[in-house]
């Protein structure tokens, strides 16, 4: 626990480590808002992980939970101590995550990082994003753009929009055939969208040659990208730029996991000042070998998002 401990303070965290389930009730209790998040064993010495769960709950109604366990959790346990303790962390245009996590050990840091980050994601990073955050929506619908979900383009139109509204620059990319069947469906939630395209408030980039030179290791096109949303924040008292970023998520449906998790990597270098979401189809996660690579995807964004 020393070493998940170190990371997650790494990570940006800060951790109150415990280990007595009853010393940790007590210091919630002096404290009851000094933690978002329990992270806890299930079978402990005098009490339970269940019922120090609840018992936290009982003090900080927000507070969100991941139980890591190497013995068996029965359905009977489930039913009885865990779904009480799930709730929707809110909901924007579909959007949600849960309040409890069960993660079986042994288990990966990488696994516990990308749970930990999911669970303490927030959707008001779609209106308000820091400076440098990292986004992975999770969309539902097939991949062309004809069955993207009305939710994705709310949701995309949603994070454009707002900073549009605030005068900061954002950039979509796009990788169907063009712009204009790319934005058929978003053009009509962003607002004013043919002003801010010619006053170049809006750019729109062709991500196709972007994704080519990526899969050959190539980030140059990337790199050279940056330099222009420097200039577009230039003369701007506001510095933050916000960009869709989908060559990661096609590199990704793809099969081309290495290539897109060294795109990731890069993108986490936080090139930029601003906010970056990368959308990725969920169904995808339901076939083993893109689920393999997920906690090494989610690990490398700040803020992870299904909606």
């Amino acid at each position: 626990m020393l070493i998940l401990e170190r990371i997650l303070e790494k990570t940006g965290y800060k951790v109150g480590a415990f280990s007595d389930p009853v010393e940790a009730l007590e210091h919630s209790k002096i404290a009851p808002a000094a933690y978002d998040l329990l992270l806890t064993d299930i079978r402990m010495p005098k009490m339970s992980g269940f019922e120090l769960a609840k018992q936290l709950k009982s003090i900080n109604p927000s507070t969100r939970v991941i139980f890591l366990t190497a013995f068996e959790v029965t359905r009977q346990q489930i039913e009885k101590e865990l779904v009480p303790l799930i709730s929707s962390a809110g909901n924007r245009g579909g959007a949600k995550n849960e309040a409890a996590l069960i993660i079986p050990e042994p288990a990966s840091l990488e696994k516990i990082i990308a749970a930990v980050k999911e669970v303490l994601s927030d959707y008001t990073s779609l209106t308000s994003p820091s400076d440098y955050e990292h986004i992975v929506v999770l969309y539902s619908g097939d991949g062309d753009n004809s069955s993207i979900p009305s939710t994705y383009h709310d949701i995309i139109a949603e994070y454009i929009n707002a900073g549009l509204a605030k005068n900061q620059p954002c950039v979509y990319t796009y990788i169907e055939k063009d712009a204009e069947t790319a934005m058929a469906a978003l053009s009509q939630r962003i607002a004013n969208y043919e002003e801010n395209l010619r006053n170049g408030n809006l750019l729109l980039v062709d991500f196709k040659p972007y994704c080519a030179s990526a899969m050959m290791g190539d980030l140059k096109p990337f790199e050279e990208l940056m330099r222009v949303v420097e200039e577009k924040t230039g003369n701007k008292k506001d510095k933050h730029a916000r960009i869709v970023g989908r060559a990661a998520g096609w590199l990704y449906e793809n099969k081309y996991f290495d290539q897109c998790l060294a795109l990731e990597r890069w993108w986490h270098t936080k090139p930029f000042t601003g906010s970056l979401v990368c959308p990725y189809r969920m169904s995808l996660f339901e076939h083993k070998q893109f689920f393999e690579h997920k906690d090494a995807l989610f690990a490398r964004h700040d803020t992870i998002l299904r909606i």
